[in-house]
């Protein structure tokens, strides 16, 4: 920890004050310091500032003619780099430190591309600046276990790397190993920074002391650099850390803020911890996951913050298609199941069944209580979270499932294409199912299957008719307006399949001795041209389509990461699916299957699946 001065009542400036106890890094890539321009997003702020359109044109000039020596990259994405090099670069005279730049975070769990990045990163700012010294150029990478490895690689080759979205010391742990040169804990998630109406009451101070005493204490030279903080206060509780990271806007007003050093150095836990005897004697026990992913992924997962903060969520048996499910578990008669649930609301449809409820916190002790107080053997999630909430949420659960009596079968909440050709589609799941696939597929205690049906047949369905509301947004067709927006040619094969029929499948793999690792079920195969000549042949009427082409697609799915293109990339993500065969279940696979697992279970074909919703069909002489 950095030497702590002795108390006095002294005044001084709060700036003066962290300076002299922690390295402060100015979080900015504008030099003129021009504090209104200053955004969370620096990079994608000042690139789209159109007072940089001539930066931003050298940036593209530098990458068509470098594109042939970088064809595992998007024209687009080099031109983004080199403009981010371009920005950073001009940094230098105005500071004594190091460069950073952030690593595709699309790339956070593929360790080729992460290892790529750091070489052409240093490429890139060679060729910029042939004289610039490159051991202060460091890249940010996400602290997934695959940008971790990745890390680990190019110290390796004398790339510098920083560890940044890290809130676990699991991570800490393994950015230390990997040789980080840095870690980047984050005060607060990254959504207390992005939605202005949450606010996370539960930020992660202690991790940043806990941190740099095990980096000491072990001889481990990654530095602790803190950042995303919410308050002043916050801060100033932080002064002793390694180094800070502070936007200007911040800087100034510490500048500008007078305190004595005794209130100060109250507030910091360094000097706390620096007075403590008891600090000093406690040691952290030394770890390592270096080569132990599975246990890497089951700490950070069940521990910590790897928890979810915003459970918020579907819960287990709970919603959309967990009612489908309940329907067909109550038809079948021979399960007993409970709904485990967040909050215990009054609702028809589960009272009127008696449906048994039980409300908790979704952690890992109160599903356990609730799966051994129930004797509970299969654990089904229809949890629809994003990112590390979904991952966070299932850990714990399976976790629960580990440590419970009975509960040795787990089926987590996909339901979605064709990943067994496509495990990284739709991208939007990538931080999210991904990691637990890989998780569940190296669980030794616990049997797991992915099951996957693609598109649901109810979203053909006005609202009133379906449990599952119309996903205009994302399905092509919308029965309530009767218009379609097709994507591509519109000619790529898709597979359908109802949500009753997901619900018959689950319940027939509850008899099943043993799962496969992915389960893949569809009642029809069609392209979404074919789907509207069946809609329009069996209602009699035209639907009015529109377009939207594969290259609007491609140029969404290539916009930065930033809040504003969130909607988009999510958009271009689903969509992407629809034009390649990401959405089409494989069909040697799923005929397999069904002769080894459904074999009592028909699945409908479109029509069949309209005529049993009760869906008027057109005599075929009416079709305008």
């Amino acid at each position: 920890m950095a030497p702590i001065t002795p108390a006095t009542e002294t005044s001084v400036d709060l700036l003066t004050y962290l300076r002299e106890r922690s390295s402060i890094d100015y979080d900015c890539l504008d030099p003129t310091g021009m504090i209104e321009l200053l955004r969370k997003w620096e990079a994608f702020a000042q690139l789209s500032d159109p007072k940089h359109a001539p930066l931003l044109k050298e940036a593209i000039a530098h990458a068509s003619r470098a594109e042939a020596d970088f064809k595992d990259v998007s024209s687009e994405e080099l031109a983004l780099e080199y403009g981010m090099i371009l920005l950073s670069l001009r940094m230098i005279p105005l500071i004594r430190g190091s460069i950073h730049v952030m690593c595709n975070p699309l790339y956070s769990w593929n360790i080729e591309k992460v290892y790529k990045t750091g070489h052409r990163f240093h490429r890139i700012a060679h060729d910029l600046d042939p004289s610039f010294d490159l051991s202060r150029l460091i890249m940010k990478v996400p602290a997934t276990w695959e940008g971790l490895q990745a890390c680990r690689k190019l110290k390796d080759d004398n790339i510098k790397t920083l560890a940044t979205t890290l809130f676990t010391m699991e991570q800490v742990v393994l950015a230390g190993e990997a040789g980080c040169i840095s870690i980047s804990p984050f005060a607060h998630e990254l959504r207390a920074h992005m939605d202005t109406s949450y606010h996370d009451t539960q930020p992660i101070m202690d991790l940043f002391l806990q941190a740099q005493m095990y980096y000491q204490q072990h001889g481990v030279a990654t530095k602790v650099k803190s950042c995303a903080f919410m308050t002043i206060d916050e801060i100033i509780t932080m002064a002793g850390v390694d180094a800070m990271t502070l936007p200007a806007e911040v800087l100034e007003e510490l500048s500008n803020t007078m305190d004595t050093v005794n209130r100060l150095e109250e507030k910091s836990v360094f000097h706390a911890a620096a007075q403590s005897l008891q600090a000093h004697s406690a040691r952290l026990t030394k770890q390592s996951y270096i080569d132990d992913e599975v246990g890497f992924l089951r700490a950070y997962c069940t521990q910590g913050r790897g928890r979810s903060k915003t459970e918020d969520s579907i819960a287990v048996f709970f919603g959309n298609l967990g009612k489908y499910v309940c329907k067909e578990l109550i038809a079948d008669g021979r399960y007993d199941f409970v709904v485990i649930t967040r909050q215990l609301k009054p609702d028809d449809f589960f009272d009127s069944r008696n449906i048994d409820r039980r409300a908790c916190d979704y952690s890992t002790e109160a599903v356990k209580q609730i799966l051994n107080d129930t004797n509970a053997s299969v654990f089904i999630s229809f949890n629809n979270a994003e990112g590390q909430h979904f991952v966070d949420l299932h850990c714990a659960w399976l976790e629960a499932c580990r440590q419970s009596r009975n509960c040795k079968r787990f089926i987590p909440s996909e339901y979605a294409g064709n990943i067994e050709d496509f495990p990284l589609l739709p991208r939007h799941y990538v931080p999210s199912r991904a990691p637990f696939r890989n998780l569940l597929a190296a669980e030794k205690d616990i049997e797991g299957t992915i099951l996957n049906n693609a598109w649901f047949m109810e979203y053909l369905l006005r609202d009133d008719k379906t449990f599952l509301p119309t996903n205009s947004h994302e399905f092509p067709i919308n029965p309530n307006d009767w218009t379609a927006l097709i994507r591509g040619t519109g000619d790529e094969i898709q597979s359908f399949t109802s949500a009753r029929d997901v619900a018959k499948a689950i319940v027939a793999l509850l008899d099943a001795p043993v799962w496969p690792s992915n389960t893949f079920i569809a009642g029809h195969w069609a392209s979404f041209n074919e789907l509207c000549h069946i809609m329009e042949d069996f209602y009699g009427k035209k639907l009015t389509r529109y377009h939207r082409s594969e290259a609007d697609i491609e140029r969404d799915n290539a916009l930065p990461a930033t809040p504003e293109n969130m909607e988009k990339l999510y958009m271009a993500s689903v969509e992407e699916m629809m034009i390649t065969k990401a959405g089409a279940m494989p069909h040697e696979i799923v005929m397999r299957q069904r002769k080894e697992l459904f074999r009592n279970v028909h699945f409908d074909s479109i029509t069949e699946f309209l005529v049993a919703m009760g869906e008027q069909r057109a005599r075929p002489a009416s079709l305008l």
